[in-house]
């Protein structure tokens, strides 16, 4: 009977220590569009000054790369997905009610401080996307963002 017991006690602890699986399969992205570090106290246009700049960041997505814009611009958010996988984006509220009848999901807000310091959200939404080149439009001050 201690065998069979030494057996199954056994058996339990390799099932316990098997690795986790991977939480998320980010896509593999090109863009031209120049990144800086998505980190508390970063101005969000790349400048020295301390407005407007990164007030709170999701965990999950803190350290990551964001990509830079010019404020109120029109241009689209242009982006190749060289692996399929989960695009991430930081976008304005009115966009992300637009991306998400489009399939896409909601899944935090990035805190920014306004020219005012006063305290903007920016809507974080995600997507599982296949290979190819997308264009997403830009509306309000900042616009359409990759998060990678």
């Amino acid at each position: 009977m201690s065998r069979i017991t030494l057996t199954i006690m056994s058996a339990l602890f390799i099932a316990v220590t098997l690795p986790a699986a991977k939480e998320t399969n980010d896509a593999k992205i090109y863009s031209k569009a120049k990144f800086i570090r998505c980190k508390e106290g970063v101005n969000i246009y790349g400048g020295d000054a301390d407005k407007p700049c990164f007030k709170s960041i999701p965990k999950k997505f803190a350290g990551r790369e964001i990509t830079l814009r010019v404020i109120d611009s029109s241009d689209p958010l242009e982006f190749e997905v060289k692996e399929a996988g989960i695009v991430t984006l930081v976008v304005e509220t009115v966009g992300a009610r637009k991306l998400v009848k489009q399939g896409w999901v909601e899944v935090g807000k990035v805190v920014i401080t306004g020219l005012n310091g006063a305290p903007r959200e920016l809507p974080v939404v995600q997507k599982e996307l296949s290979a190819g080149k997308f264009s997403i439009p830009s509306e309000g001050l900042s616009g359409s963002r990759l998060l990678k």
